[in-house]
């Protein structure tokens, strides 16, 4: 049986602020990446159960709509419980009926802001396959995401839109460098062996042999690059780095043959180009959401 999906994380806050942004509907789905509406439904009677209704986007043009009802427990023990349950009735909809909690605890620090959920699949055995490889991590992932956007929000004062206008532009700018990094050092240096890369070394002044080397050297270490860029996600000097090396690499080419600045796919407009991804992905590149900041496991209160 898959593990339940828990994330914790503590903000500087006091607990009507963050209650009012988990519990309003309106703010709720501002931060929080696993829903593109909530709505609230009226009660027969006061002590109700509140129901909701919930629209999540897939894409493409397809969304899927929920229900769901929670029950507060306020002010228990220095604590407040949210204990709701959730459901789709659509065939799209991988989740078939769920249970859960939030629950907020005060600390010395500010408050401990905690989520355990579980939820039954469609799909039979194929459901359950793909929610134990790829959909429960996915989820487990955009809850903890979407906690620490909530921490931004409340502790910075940093709108949930802005925080993922930032994260969608760095990582374009991330990959989209990571990339040509990558293929630049595979495809043409270590693959194909492209006779313009070593000619351009050798017109340098090196041998054959050693220009042949340097390209293979060449070409490593700008895979190399390429992977620190993806394993170091959020190290922003990495923008200026790789900005700094493109403005040396495209001056010493054209130093070297004057010719590339007519060629058809000059290096001009590539570093021209990448340059643009490393100014985005430096501005963008600040105070970013992240999963890492949450706990995955329960966390001792202090």
């Amino acid at each position: 049986m898959p593990k339940p999906i828990y994330v914790g994380i503590q903000m500087q806050t006091d607990m009507e602020l963050i209650w009012d942004r988990t519990q309003n509907p309106g703010m709720h789905e501002r931060w929080d990446l696993r829903f593109h509406s909530i709505k609230y439904l009226p009660k027969d009677h006061e002590n109700d159960p509140q129901r909701f209704e919930y629209s999540t986007k897939l894409g493409f043009g397809l969304s899927i709509t929920g229900w769901g009802e929670n029950v507060v427990d306020r002010d228990k023990d220095r604590s407040r419980v949210s204990s709701l349950r959730f459901g789709s009735e659509e065939f799209l909809s991988l989740i078939n009926e769920g249970s859960g909690y939030w629950k907020y605890t005060e600390l010395q620090t500010g408050i401990l802001f905690e989520t355990g959920y579980d939820y039954r699949c469609r799909w039979g055995v194929i459901g359950s396959k793909f929610d134990s490889l790829v959909f429960r991590p996915l989820i487990g992932w955009a809850t903890a995401w979407s906690f620490d956007c909530l921490r931004l929000w409340i502790e910075r004062e940093i709108d949930p839109k802005l925080s993922q206008t930032r994260f969608i532009v760095h990582s374009v700018c991330r990959f989209g460098l990571a990339m040509i990094f990558a293929w630049h050092g595979l495809v043409p240096k270590l693959i194909a062996h492209h006779p313009q890369e070593q000619l351009l070394i050798e017109a340098s002044g090196f041998s054959q042999d050693a220009s042949s080397r340097l390209v293979t050297v060449a070409g490593n270490l700008e895979l190399l690059f390429a992977l620190t860029l993806i394993l170091f996600w959020k190290v922003r000097w990495l923008y200026a780095l790789s900005g700094i090396g493109l403005i040396v690499l495209a001056t010493t080419a054209i130093v070297v043959d004057s010719g590339l600045v007519a060629h058809p796919f000059s290096p001009i407009t590539l570093t021209i180009a990448m340059l643009s991804l490393c100014v985005l992905g430096w501005i963008a590149c600040v105070d970013l959401p992240s999963a890492r900041r949450c706990e995955r496991s329960k966390i001792t209160k202090q």
